[in-house]
């Protein structure tokens, strides 16, 4: 059983396993689940030793070899003894788009937690936050962040060989759709009930996780042309481990480099429910709610039919195989 505080409530009762005995340098390196999903888990204590830096090698490896998602858990703002952390940064960067890396931070950023913070997929923060971009989440408080995180797990798959859990769900969706709904209102129409996470929200964007019909997808709501700069990172999060990309546009988009590129780039299903503008080639299928004024959509639909219409088309779409021309990869734009 481990003794840190945070892995107790965090994981499963009883499912925590050390990789090679308790805390004796600064750190718990080990493995358990979460919703009966393993998880590999990094725990930082006030005072990282030197001899911690084996430790963290060692559990890393067993991330990448297990195809395990890595958690980073910051419970002090801590200080390291340990002088050079290139080796476990570029063991994170390998990592990374392989299984997918998620930090807490109980208080504010210590020494090792600002090396290995940038190269997490997402961060919760259960105290304030100076700059919040897509990857980051603010909780109220510690258990408030440890239950995003666990709902976050639940949408993603363990690794980039994997399929995210599909669940079976009734079709009790009861609320109705007008035409001119927003984007934010046609999400919450089209997703399962509750089942969304929310990652990032400002006056015109909303970026989430949702399951409709069951699958879990990336949600990206916009209500003007323009999306945040820092939405590309979340498009490639989802074409890393195949999570559909849905779009719910309430104007024609205009996309910044680097997020024309993600988008371009990835190999996923990319529906978009709304008005594209010059994107159009860049979607799988465009569906139009009636009413609407556009050029012409691949399917035109009544408000009330957009959802299982919508689940029709993620479950036509999940036999899509995209291959890129071979290359080692792209060079991004700047």
């Amino acid at each position: 059983m481990a003794e840190n505080a945070l892995l107790k409530v965090l994981l499963d009762e009883g499912s925590y396993l050390s990789v090679d005995g308790m805390n004796s340098c600064g750190i718990e390196a080990g493995l358990g689940t979460v919703l009966s999903r393993p998880v590999c888990v990094l725990s930082f204590s006030q005072v990282v030793k030197a001899a911690a830096l084996s430790k963290m090698q060692r559990l890393l490896d067993k991330a990448l070899a297990t195809g395990t998602p890595l958690l980073l858990l910051f419970s002090e703002k801590e200080k390291s003894e340990v002088k050079d952390l290139a080796l476990i940064q570029q063991r994170i960067i390998r990592l990374s788009g392989v299984c997918p890396i998620i930090a807490l931070l109980e208080k504010d950023a210590g020494e090792v937690a600002k090396l290995l913070l940038p190269f997490a997929d997402f961060r919760f923060y259960a105290s304030g936050i100076r700059e919040r971009t897509s990857c980051d989440v603010q909780a109220l408080d510690l258990p408030g962040a440890i239950e995003g995180l666990r709902t976050l797990l639940s949408f993603l798959p363990l690794n980039c060989a994997e399929n995210a859990p599909l669940l079976q769900v009734a079709d009790n969706n009861l609320s109705t759709l007008q035409t001119n709904a927003s984007a934010q209102e046609i999400i919450a129409y089209i997703a399962d009930g509750s089942a969304k996470f929310e990652l990032y929200r400002d006056t015109t964007t909303q970026l989430s996780f949702a399951r409709v019909g069951g699958r879990s997808v990336g949600m990206i709501a916009c209500a003007q042309s323009e999306l945040p700069v820092h939405a590309a990172r979340f498009i490639q999060f989802c074409d890393c481990y195949a999570l559909p990309a849905v779009f719910v546009t309430e104007q024609p988009l205009s996309l910044y480099p680097m997020q024309l590129f993600m988008l371009a780039q990835a190999t996923i299903p990319k529906v978009c429910l709304g008005p594209t503008g010059s994107m159009t080639s860049l979607f799988d299928i465009r569906i139009g709610i009636e009413g609407t004024q556009d050029d012409v959509y691949d399917i035109l639909l009544p408000a009330h039919a957009i959802r299982m219409q919508l689940i029709n088309a993620l479950e036509l779409l999940s036999v899509k195989r995209d291959v890129l021309p071979p290359h080692k990869h792209g060079n991004l734009p700047v």
